[in-house]
């Protein structure tokens, strides 16, 4: 007769000791979380400060062009020749793109005297009012007078007053007239002289100034050659 065999006795000392393991194994487990938490934590701190400095610059250009004040030429400006320039009467916001001009003179044609931010503009720039003053061509008794005319040319063709900004009212017709004048010199044809200043003078266009224009004998003009511009 065969005995049973005999059934495991039970240790509480070993199940004490798995549960120990279990235990570390455990505290293991969650210290490994823990690090990973706190190195994505880290990284995640990382690349909110990568994405901060990159948008960073971005921030600086934008208030560096944002405090850039624009540059406004003044009504109908354009460049005439080299140093000599074209527009209608500036204002004080035009004052800083006149600036960047480096101008020396300002030749002005209105019978008005230069006056308020124009004239302290004029002193404080140091720049010399070459005034010719000049009533537009109007039926029926009002003329542009040619030896006022002809004496604004000869200052604008003294290049010891450039650069030089020419300026009437609205840059049109006294002015239109004044650089007509200036292409017959330069030999220009009727054509194209009548063509830029319909360009200025638009809607506007005087037939008594395209006269005048065509009837200006620039032999009548007496100016000095050793200071005449290198253009001419």
């Amino acid at each position: 007769m065969h005995s049973a065999d005999p059934s495991p006795v039970h240790d509480p000392d070993q199940d004490q000791d798995q549960d120990q393991d279990q235990d570390q194994d455990q505290d293991q487990d969650q210290d490994h979380s823990d690090d990973q938490d706190h190195s994505d934590d880290h990284e995640d701190d990382h690349d909110d400060h990568d994405d901060h400095d990159q948008r960073q610059p971005d921030m600086v250009r934008f208030r560096a062009f944002s405090s850039v004040k624009p540059l406004v030429p003044p009504l109908n400006f354009a460049i005439v020749a080299p140093g000599v320039y074209r527009s209608g009467y500036p204002g004080k916001k035009n004052f800083p793109f006149l600036n960047k001009l480096g101008l020396k003179s300002i030749l002005y044609l209105c019978p008005e005297p230069y006056v308020g931010d124009n004239a302290q503009f004029i002193g404080d720039q140091t720049l010399s009012l070459l005034h010719f003053p000049i009533h537009g061509n109007k039926e029926p008794f009002t003329h542009i007078p040619a030896a006022t005319l002809r004496a604004a040319l000869v200052a604008l063709l003294d290049s010891r007053n450039h650069p030089l900004l020419i300026h009437c009212n609205k840059g049109k017709h006294r002015t239109g007239c004044l650089v007509g004048c200036l292409r017959k010199i330069q030999k220009w044809t009727v054509t194209s002289i009548f063509d830029e200043y319909q360009r200025f003078a638009g809607t506007k266009a005087r037939i008594l100034d395209q006269q005048f224009i065509e009837m200006f004998d620039t032999r009548e003009l007496v100016y000095l050659l050793e200071h005449r511009p290198q253009w001419l």
